[in-house]
C-alpha cells in the first residue's frame, strides 16, 4: 500500500505550494463539461442574514494547509500557484493564475468538510480578474459548478446559494443535480477562454446555516514536535488555541484538564476568554513533567451550549542514538517528518520516488536532496523507492500491445533512474518498485506471467544502474503486497528465480486483512495474522532460494477511523495491536527491519494508517507505544519466545548487551491472568507507556504488553522464571460469546475461571437473569437476559451487560446494538424484476472502505464495483436483492464459482458467531453468478444441493447485475418470528479479465477468510 501524496503532504505547510507538484492530486470526479456563461453569482458585500442563519467559518484561510492549486487539468497549459502574503495585518491566501499559454480555468481548491448550509461565503479581492467559476464536491462526488463577477480593487463578500440556480451545472456522482452534503471540496477559480493573467486573494471562507452543531474549533499545542516530550524535561507548556467560528461577540469559560490513562487529573485551568466576531484567543498553561505516558487534555468551552476538544502529548525516554544515524536499527517509517519520527526512535525513511511526479516535463527531473538531508540530520536513513508510474508526456507511447513498457519507455525510465540514483548519494538503501505483484500485474490488469515479465525486466535494467551509481548501497526488491503471501508467493518465486542474484533485500508486505479499527469492527490481530508463522515462512523461502537475501519487512499496519476519540478504548486496542507486532517481529531472528506505515496521513479522509494525527498534529497512544517498544527493543536480540495457558499468554524475551539488559514482554492474546513468577531480584516491570508497575502481587496481564526487565546475565533465569510462573485467571468469569438472539434478548455464554460453584447476576437495561456457574468449566454456560425495551430503542449505542458475582468483583461487556431491519412482504416475487421490492430500504455499499482487500487492484470509484442490498422476508423465506455496479462483467471458465464477478453470501441464522474465525453447523455460505447460460447457484458450506431459488440478469447498458434470492426459513434452520436477529453478509467479487482483483460487502470475513462474528445484524421488522 502506498499513498500517492505521502511525500507532498507536509509541503503544504509552506509559505508557496508550486501547482505543478499538486495538479495530479485534484483530479475532477466524472466527465468535465466546461460551460462558459454570464456570471449569476454577484458580490454581495455584508448581506443580510436571514432569521435563524448564522456565518459559520470554514477556515480563515491564514495557512495553506487543506488548500491546493487546481490547473484543470482537463484542459492543459493553465500555470499558477498558490502562498500566503500579508494584508490587513494578517495573512491570506494569493493564487496567481496564468490561462496565456493554455487552460480554460485554474484557481485555489480547498479540501474541507462542509455540512448542511444555506450558503457558501468566502472574502475575495481581484486586481485583474473579474470572471470567476465555483465548484463544490458533494457527499456523492457530484461536482457542481456556477459562476460568479468580481470587481477588482478592494475586498468584496460573496455569498453563493447552494441551489440549482447558482450551481446550475453538474457532472458526476449522483448526476441529479441535487446537493447532497456534507460538500467535499471547493474551488474559487479564473475562468477564461482568452488566456486571462492575474491573481486574486481568499479570506475568511464561511457558510451561511441554521444550528450549526460546532460553533468553536478547539487545538491543542505543546512546544515539541508532535508534542512528544522526554521524561528528562522539567515541565510540559500547554497552549489550548479556541477559534470563534461564528461572526459575532462571545464571552466563554474554558477549561483544560490533563489526564492520565488511569483516568486521574494531572493538571487542570479555567479561565473566562471574551472574543471577537471570528477570532481566535489561547488559554496557556504549564504542567510539571508527569513522567512516562500518555496524556490526553480535555478541553470544554461553555456558551450556551456546551462544546469539547481534545489534544494529547506523550513523555516517552528519550531513544538511544538521538538524532545519530543508525543504520542497523530495525524501527523505519514511512511517511516521515523528521523531527518528530526521531522522537519516538525512528531511524529509517522509506521513501517514494515517483517517476510521474518527479519528471512532468520530459527531462525536466525535481530531486528529493532537502528533504532526505532532513532526515539525516535527525538520525533517520533513507530506503529510497524508485517507483515506475509513467509521467503524462510518455503515456501515448508508453504501453505496447502486448501490455508491456516500450522501448522508448524503458529508455525514458533508465535515464529517470540513473539521474535520481546519482543526485541521491545519501541514500542508504534503493528500492526497485513498490508492491510489483499489484503496481505492475494486478492494477494493469496482466496476468502472472507478464507481471513476472514486466518486473523481472525492470529489476535487469535499474539494478545495474544503482550498481554502478551508488556501489556499496543494498538494493531492495520483490516488495509484494500480502496477497502474494497469502497464496504462497507465487510472483515473487517467479522474480527469484529469474532476477534473485541482482537485489540483496527482499521486504514484502505482511499485512493482516481486515485491519480497521473502529465501531463495529472487528480488525485482525498479529496473532490471528500468524506473524510469526509468516516471517519464519518467509525466512524458509529466502533459504531455500539460496540467494543470500536479507528479510525487511518493507511495509505494515493497521488503519483506524478520524472518529475514534485519542484516549478510548479503541485508539488503545489500536497501539496494543501495533505494539505486539512489532515485538512479534523482533522475536523471530532475521528479521532485520520493520517499516510501519505510516506516521502520519493527513490527506487520507475515513481513516488513517497513523500514529499521529489532526492539525496541528496529534499523539495517538500508538505513537507512545512505538517509542516504547523501539526504547527497549532496539538492537536487542531474541533469546527465547513461548506462550502460556494454551496459547493465550505470548512471552518474548530479549536481550541487549549495549545497554546490560534483559526484557521479556508479556501479554494476554484472549482474556487476561494473573502471572505469579520468580522473578530475578534486580527485575523491573514497565507497562506499555513506559510507567512503572508494582509486581510484588504477581504480574496482571491484558492485552496491553508489559515489559520486565532486568540485566543481560539473568537473561537466562528470566525466561525460567516466566515459564514456571503460576497463572490464574484475573477475573472470575469469562464471557466467552455475546449476542442478540432477537431485539428484547441478550444471550450470553458463560466460563467460570474458578475452581468453586458462582452465583451469578447478569443485568442489563433495567433486567436481569440468574445462573449458577459450576467450576472449572470449558463448555460456556448460556445466560439469557430479556430486556424491558428492544434495543433499536438505543440508536447504535452499545448496551452495557454487567455480571455481579456474589463474592468477588463484576465483569462488564457491551453488545452492539446497531441491528438492521428486514422489511416483511408478502409481495415478493423472484424473477430479477424489482418493481415489487418499492419501499424496501436499500444498502448503499459504495465507499473506498468498503473494498477489500484494502490494496485495491484498480477500484478507483463506484462505476468500478459498488452494490445496492434489500432484504425482505415472510413466515416461508428470506429474500435478499444484490443491484451490483461493474463497468466489466466477466465470467472466465475457472474452478471456483467465485473467481468470476460472482456473489458469496453467508449467513448466521442463530447470530452465534465466537471468536473462532470458522463457520459452525447451523452457518450457511452461498453463490451465484450470471453468465451466457443464465443464473448459477451454489451452496459452499455445508457443501450440498442449493436449497433455495434465485433469478439473475445483467443489464449491460446501466452496468448493473442484478441477483434476487429466496432463502426458505427450512433450510436456514430457524423459524421466522418479528425482533429474530440473525447476521448477514453479501460479497461482490469483480474479475475484470485477469482474475479476482478485490471485492467488496457489508463486511470483511467471507472471502479472506470465514468469520461470521464480523457480519453485520438484522432483525425481522413488522
Amino acid at each position: 500500500m502506498i499513498s500517492d501524496l505521502s511525500q507532498g503532504k507536509h509541503h503544504q505547510l509552506s509559505r508557496v505550494l508550486q501547482a505543478s507538484c499538486r495538479a495530479g492530486a485534484a483530479l475532477l470526479l466524472g466527465a468535465i463539461v466546461a460551460v462558459f456563461g454570464n456570471p449569476r453569482c454577484q458580490a454581495q458585500g455584508d448581506a443580510p442574514v436571514q432569521p435563524g442563519l448564522v456565518d459559520v467559518l470554514v477556515t480563515l484561510c491564514d495557512t495553506l494547509r487543506g488548500w491546493s492549486m487546481q490547473l484543470g487539468r482537463e484542459f492543459p497549459g493553465a500555470k499558477g500557484e498558490l502562498s500566503m502574503v500579508p494584508s490587513g495585518g494578517r495573512d491570506v491566501i494569493k493564487a496567481v493564475v496564468d490561462l496565456s499559454e493554455g487552460g480554460r480555468y485554474a484557481g485555489a481548491e480547498c479540501h474541507a468538510t462542509i455540512e448542511k448550509a444555506e450558503n457558501i461565503l468566502f472574502d475575495i479581492r481581484s486586481s485583474q480578474v473579474t470572471t470567476f467559476r465555483a465548484r463544490i464536491h458533494d457527499a456523492t462526488g457530484q461536482v457542481h459548478a456556477g459562476s460568479f463577477s468580481v470587481k477588482p480593487g478592494d475586498w468584496q463578500t460573496i455569498a453563493l446559494p447552494l441551489d440549482k440556480k447558482t450551481f446550475n451545472k453538474h457532472w458526476g456522482g449522483a448526476k441529479d443535480g441535487t446537493i447532497h452534503f456534507p460538500l467535499r471540496r471547493l474551488l474559487v477559480a479564473v475562468i477564461s477562454t482568452n488566456g486571462a493573467k492575474g491573481e486574486f486573494l481568499l479570506r475568511n471562507l464561511g457558510v451561511r446555516r441554521a444550528a450549526p452543531k460546532s460553533t468553536w474549533e478547539i487545538a491543542v499545542t505543546t512546544n515539541q514536535p508532535g508534542h512528544i516530550h522526554f521524561r528528562e524535561e522539567s515541565s510540559i507548556p500547554v497552549s489550548v488555541r479556541i477559534q470563534n467560528r461564528l461572526r459575532e461577540k462571545r464571552t466563554a469559560p474554558v477549561t483544560a484538564k490533563v489526564v492520565d490513562l488511569n483516568g486521574e487529573v494531572v493538571a487542570s485551568t479555567t479561565k473566562k476568554l471574551s472574543f471577537g466576531p471570528w477570532a481566535p484567543e489561547a488559554l496557556e498553561f504549564t504542567v510539571a513533567n508527569p513522567g512516562p505516558g500518555y496524556f490526553h487534555v480535555q478541553v470544554q468551552v461553555a456558551h450556551d451550549t456546551v462544546e469539547h476538544g481534545e489534544g494529547a502529548f506523550g513523555v516517552v525516554n528519550e531513544p538511544l542514538r538521538y538524532l545519530q544515524r543508525d543504520p542497523e536499527s530495525f524501527f523505519g517509517m514511512h511517511s516521515v517528518i523528521p523531527d518528530v519520527a526521531a522522537r519516538i526512535g525512528v531511524h529509517w525513511f522509506r521513501y517514494y520516488h515517483f517517476w510521474r511526479w518527479r519528471e512532468r516535463q520530459k527531462g525536466k527531473r525535481t530531486d528529493a536532496i532537502e528533504k532526505l538531508q532532513q532526515c539525516r540530520d535527525a538520525g533517520i536513513d533513507t530506503m529510497m523507492c524508485l517507483e515506475y508510474r509513467e509521467p503524462g508526456w510518455l503515456k501515448s507511447i508508453a504501453i505496447g500491445p502486448d501490455g508491456l513498457p516500450t522501448e522508448e519507455a524503458w529508455e525514458c525510465y533508465a535515464d529517470f533512474a540513473r539521474e535520481m540514483v546519482r543526485k541521491h548519494q545519501g541514500v542508504a538503501a534503493f528500492e526497485i518498485q513498490n508492491e510489483p505483484d499489484l503496481e505492475l500485474m494486478a492494477h494493469r490488469n496482466l496476468e502472472l506471467d507478464a507481471g513476472v515479465e514486466f518486473y523481472a525486466r525492470m529489476v535487469k535494467l535499474i539494478a545495474p544502474i544503482i550498481r554502478a551509481e551508488a556501489p556499496g548501497i543494498p538494493i531492495v526488491g520483490a516488495n509484494v503486497s500480502g496477497q502474494d503471501q497469502k497464496r504462497g508467493y507465487p510472483f515473487c518465486r517467479a522474480v527469484i528465480d529469474q532476477v534473485g542474484d541482482l537485489f540483496d533485500v527482499w521486504a514484502p508486505h505482511p499485512y493482516a486483512s481486515p485491519r480497521t479499527f473502529g465501531p463495529g469492527l472487528v480488525p485482525l490481530f498479529p496473532e490471528g495474522n500468524r506473524e510469526t508463522a509468516k516471517h519464519q515462512e518467509t525466512l524458509k523461502l529466502i533459504r531455500e532460494t539460496g540467494k543470500g537475501h536479507r528479510y525487511w519487512i518493507g511495509e505494515k499496519g493497521w488503519e483506524i477511523r478520524d472518529e475514534e476519540p485519542l484516549a478510548e478504548q479503541i485508539a488503545l486496542a489500536f497501539a496494543d495491536c501495533a505494539a505486539r507486532s512489532l515485538i512479534i517481529a523482533k522475536s523471530v531472528p532475521g528479521v532485520e527491519k520493520y517499516f510501519w506505515f505510516v506516521l502520519a496521513q493527513e490527506y487520507r479522509k475515513g481513516g488513517k494508517y497513523a500514529l499521529f494525527r489532526g492539525a496541528p498534529l496529534q499523539p495517538m497512544p500508538g505513537a507512545v507505544a512505538y517509542a516504547t517498544v523501539a526504547y527497549h527493543l532496539d538492537h536487542a536480540v531474541p533469546i527465547d519466545s513461548f506462550q502460556l495457558a494454551g496459547d493465550r499468554i505470548r512471552a518474548c524475551v530479549f536481550k541487549r548487551e549495549t545497554t546490560d539488559t534483559a526484557l521479556a514482554a508479556l501479554w494476554c492474546v484472549t482474556a487476561s491472568f494473573v502471572l505469579a513468577a520468580d522473578l530475578p531480584a534486580n527485575a523491573r516491570v514497565f507497562d506499555l507507556y513506559g510507567r512503572p508497575i508494582a509486581s510484588k502481587e504477581g504480574l496482571r496481564l491484558s492485552e496491553t504488553p508489559l515489559f520486565v526487565q532486568t540485566s543481560a546475565a539473568q537473561g537466562a533465569a528470566l525466561a525460567a522464571s516466566l515459564r514456571a510462573a503460576k497463572v490464574s485467571a484475573a477475573e472470575p468469569v469469562t464471557v466467552a460469546s455475546a449476542r442478540l438472539s432477537d431485539v428484547r434478548t441478550v444471550s450470553l455464554g458463560l466460563l467460570n475461571n474458578t475452581s468453586d460453584v458462582l452465583q451469578l447476576t447478569g443485568s442489563a437495561d433495567g433486567a436481569a437473569g440468574e445462573l449458577t456457574l459450576p467450576p472449572g468449566g470449558r463448555d460456556p454456560v448460556p445466560l439469557e437476559i430479556p430486556l424491558s425495551r428492544p434495543v433499536t430503542a438505543h440508536n447504535g449505542k452499545p448496551l452495557p451487560v454487567t455480571l455481579t458475582p456474589r463474592k468477588g468483583k463484576s465483569v462488564q461487556v457491551t453488545i452492539p446494538t446497531k441491528v438492521l431491519p428486514v422489511t416483511r412482504s408478502t409481495r415478493i416475487a423472484v424473477d430479477g424484476k424489482i418493481g415489487d421490492w418499492e419501499g424496501v430500504p436499500q444498502i448503499v455499499v459504495n465507499a473506498r472502505h468498503d473494498v477489500l482487500p484494502p490494496d485495491k487492484a484498480g477500484w478507483l470509484g463506484p462505476e468500478d464495483l459498488s452494490m445496492r442490498v434489500s432484504a425482505a422476508w415472510d413466515e416461508e423465506n428470506l429474500y435478499i436483492l444484490l443491484r451490483v455496479t461493474d463497468d466489466v462483467h466477466a465470467t472466465p471458465k475457472v474452478v471456483g464459482f467465485w473467481k468470476s464477478d460472482a456473489i458469496q453470501l453467508g449467513i448466521d441464522v442463530m447470530n452465534d458467531a465466537t471468536g473462532v474465525p470458522s463457520y459452525d453447523a447451523n452457518d450457511r455460505e452461498y453463490g451465484a453468478l450470471v453468465d451466457n447460460t443464465g443464473t448459477r447457484i451454489y451452496q459452499t458450506h455445508p457443501v450440498g444441493k442449493p436449497p433455495f431459488r434465485a433469478a439473475g440478469m445483467r443489464i449491460e447498458d446501466q452496468h448493473e447485475t442484478r441477483y434476487e434470492f429466496a432463502f426458505p426459513w427450512a433450510g436456514l434452520g430457524r423459524t421466522p418470528a418479528a425482533g429474530m436477529v440473525f447476521s448477514l453478509n453479501p460479497v461482490a467479487c469483480d474479475n475484470d479479465g485477469a482474475g479476482v482483483n478485490y471485492w467488496m460487502g457489508l463486511s470483511p470475513g467471507i472471502v479472506e477468510g470465514k468469520r461470521p462474528g464480523e457480519y453485520p445484524d438484522f432483525y425481522l421488522a413488522e
